[in-house]
């Protein structure tokens, strides 16, 4: 599954919400998903969020519209997304596996630094494998990622030139920045690499 485009909207304010998805995906299958979903709460018992509006579309054909006829009779179903059930979205799994595929990170750079402070490092979510993740893509996705996020913290930290994966003499993996600083003198610049800097502003971002 290839991603060409991703857009997520939200809406919320104290009485209700609202996530709009706009998925554009390449390949042999390629389409374009629309996923919206608006909810409440109950205004009495026990408030649980309730959908009060759920559709879906792929290239511009409706798949799916809530509420239903049955939701109009069983209340309990708005209860429920389509979309997190296997018997109701079948028309737009496509949705469904993009959604699983997502991971949630807040990176700790200590723990980027020395992966080995204990736990387990497959899936951790604090980053014990952020930087053997980055080594292991491809270097041309690599260098656009990195470029994207360089991007963005140059916005806080002007002074950063640039992100780059480097490598000790033992082979391990190091993410290391660079920046850019002007002479109080005026007479040219002078370039500072920084490895932990590179950590904590890439774990500040996340």
């Amino acid at each position: 599954m290839r991603i060409a485009h991703f857009a997520v909207k939200n809406w919320r304010n104290f009485n209700r919400g609202r996530v709009e998805l706009q998925l554009r995906m390449e390949g042999p299958d390629a389409s374009f998903w629309d996923y919206r979903l608006e909810f409440s709460s109950e205004s009495h018992g026990r408030h649980r969020p309730l959908i009060t509006a759920e559709e879906v579309s792929r290239d511009g054909k409706r798949l799916l519209t809530r509420p239903s006829a049955d939701d109009d009779s069983d209340a309990e179903l708005l209860t429920q997304t389509a979309l997190e059930q296997v018997t109701a979205n079948r028309d737009f799994r496509e949705i469904v596996r993009f959604l699983q595929a997502i991971r949630y990170v807040h990176l700790v750079p200590q723990l980027i630094r020395e992966p080995d402070l204990g736990g387990e490092t497959d899936e951790c979510p604090f980053g014990r494998e952020f930087l053997a993740r980055i080594a292991g893509t491809p270097e041309k996705s690599r260098n656009r990622r990195l470029a994207v996020v360089n991007k963005a913290l140059n916005s806080a930290v002007p002074q950063l030139e640039e992100l780059e994966l480097t490598r000790d003499d033992a082979g391990r993996p190091h993410l290391q920045a660079r920046y850019r600083h002007w002479r109080q003198t005026g007479t040219g610049v002078r370039v500072v690499r920084s490895k932990m800097n590179a950590i904590f502003l890439t774990g500040r971002f996340g």
